[in-house]
């Protein structure tokens, strides 16, 4: 029986089962390091037991470069051009837990220092979202545009305005399904939004539009999880939640590992879930604009889609 005999043969469930695996297992997860290079100021090696909404936050930022570089069906599992592994390559160096890379535990720390964190004080949802936002400004290759709604909400034009007004010229690494007239007229934006919906405990009259998030094409997943324990939530199921989980103590990744394709360490097998009711009310939200239709559809689901009592995000047009 070959391939094609072997998919047909599967059951309906059987094939979404498999299509999920794929999906969650091509997802980059990042956790917890040790034995890595000194965090200056401090003398921190590890950021085991407080970096783990920093760790959350590369894997939601690094989903979204995976969709604009290598495209939102690349696969890991999928045999690839080697094109496509030298793009995947670039993309993981970029958060490599070294003090020279753009996105390392070591300058996302030294960027909440900016923002009045400590080394070794654990980020909340605003903190990281912000301090992803000034990484991007000073990442000269970033292929998108990080913005930070306040309030729950955002003006049509204000993202208008962010994704013409970039100088694609700067980015060095070209998305594989757009060609280069496209992406000087739109440069794809993130919007990383740190809320809170409710005060000790989340509100349940949200869980619903929290649900149809996960069926928005923009929406990359949600940053949270219980009061100081991020997780990365990736997909839904009713009310259950699935999740990456960054509370593992992995050893610093050496460059060879970073060399291969895939980098084992960076993707995870194993699928956890979460009662959405055990939400802590405070997370980040991410949704990755890619085009003026996208921004548009994103704004009609939005408005027509959810229940308009409990907005999560407002589009304002």
């Amino acid at each position: 029986m070959d391939k094609t005999d072997k998919a047909s043969a599967l059951s309906a469930n059987q094939s979404t089962l498999v299509q999920f695996m794929s999906d969650f297992q091509s997802k980059l997860w990042f956790t917890y390091r040790k034995d890595m290079a000194r965090m200056e100021p401090s003398f921190y090696t590890s950021d085991a037991g407080w970096g783990c909404m920093m760790r959350t936050g590369q894997s939601l930022v690094a989903q979204a470069f995976v969709h604009v570089i290598l495209g939102r069906d690349w696969r890991v599992n999928v045999p690839s051009p080697e094109e496509h592994a030298q793009k995947y390559r670039t993309l993981l160096s970029w958060f490599a837990d070294e003090p020279e890379w753009p996105y390392s535990i070591h300058n996302i720390a030294k960027a909440g220092q900016a923002l009045d964190k400590r080394v070794g004080e654990w980020f909340g949802p605003s903190t990281a979202a912000h301090a992803f936002k000034r990484l991007s400004q000073r990442h000269q290759d970033c292929p998108l545009t990080i913005m930070v709604p306040m309030d729950n909400s955002i003006r049509t034009s204000d993202i208008i305005h962010a994704a013409l007004s970039a100088d694609m010229d700067k980015v060095g690494v070209m998305p594989e399904h757009q060609d280069s007239s496209d992406s000087e007229k739109w440069k794809p934006v993130l919007l990383l939004m740190p809320a809170r919906f409710g005060l000790d405990k989340l509100t349940e009259r949200y869980i619903g539009n929290l649900r149809k998030l996960f069926t928005l094409p923009q929406f990359l997943g949600i940053a949270g999880g219980r009061p100081g324990r991020s997780l990365y939530f990736v997909g839904s199921q009713g009310n259950e939640l699935f999740y990456l989980d960054p509370h593992t103590v992995k050893a610093r990744a050496l460059h060879d590992e970073l060399l291969n394709y895939p980098a084992a360490s960076y993707h995870c097998n194993v699928v956890r879930s979460m009662d959405i009711l055990e939400m802590d009310p405070s997370m980040m939200l991410g949704f990755l604009i890619e085009s003026a239709k996208d921004l548009a559809n994103l704004s009609s689901r939005l408005k027509n889609d959810m229940e308009r009592g409990y907005p999560l995000l407002t589009i304002i047009e």
